[in-house]
Parts: structure tokens; sequence; C-alpha cells
């Protein structure tokens, strides 16, 4: 009777067996679910977080002597970039350098960045032109 019990026990736990092959194989599926999910986070980041636009040059509150000065800065995730509202464009590392001219007196700068979400930011700038 008690070889009966024990092949009936050990029926029941032959169906989960475990090999290493299996282990191996679970492993595989799991490394490979979350090398998807890594790289579909890393893909999709960037869209999440938006438009991002920083201004290097002026300084805001500048006071400036000369009657042009270059604007310089960089702008990431975006579709469009605007230095108030003239387009302007960017290098391969989403730098820009814009020239632009001066009023006597006190001026605005704006750098708008719109991504194709169409999702914006602005960054500005006060500049005082002395001559």
């Amino acid at each position: 009777m008690t070889m009966r019990n024990s092949n009936r026990n050990t029926r029941r736990f032959e169906y989960y067996h475990i090999t290493l092959r299996r282990v191996g194989g679970a492993l595989a599926i799991l490394l490979a679910v979350a090398m998807l999910g890594g790289y579909a986070y890393m893909r999709t980041r960037a869209y999440a977080m938006g438009p991002i636009v920083e201004i290097h040059t002026p300084a805001d509150g500048a006071d400036v002597e000369h009657p042009v000065i270059t604007v310089s800065g960089i702008a990431r995730n975006i579709a469009h970039l605007s230095l108030n509202d003239r387009q302007i464009f960017t290098d391969s590392t989403g730098a820009f350098n814009e020239s632009l001219p001066l009023v006597a007196g006190y001026s605005i700068l704006e750098v708008t960045g719109r991504d194709k979400f169409d999702r914006s930011t602005t960054q500005m700038r006060r500049i005082l032109y002395s001559p």
C-alpha cells in the first residue's frame, strides 16, 4: 500500500519536473520582456517630457552696448522653434545661434519651442540696450 501511494505522489510531481532547460527558457523570456520594456521606455520618454528650450546667452537682465546680440541655446524634443515669432533652426545636436538686432531701450526676447503634439514652452530674456 505504501508503494502505491508513493507512485501516485511521484506521478503528481512529474508534471512539475524542473529542468535546467525550463529555467533557462523562463529566464530568456523574462530578459526579453525586460529589454523590450526598457527600449519602449527610452523611445517614449522624450515624448512624455515635452519640448525643452534652454537659452545660454544672453543672460536675463543683461545690459548690452552692441546693437546686435547673439541668442544661443539648446532645444530638445521640438518640431518648431521660434525667436520673437520668427522661425529659427537648430543643428543636429539641437543647438541654435541667432543674431538679433536691438533697438535702444528695453527688449524682450522670447524663444518658443513646440513639439509635434502641439505642446509648447517659452523662455524669455529681458535685455537693456544702451548705445
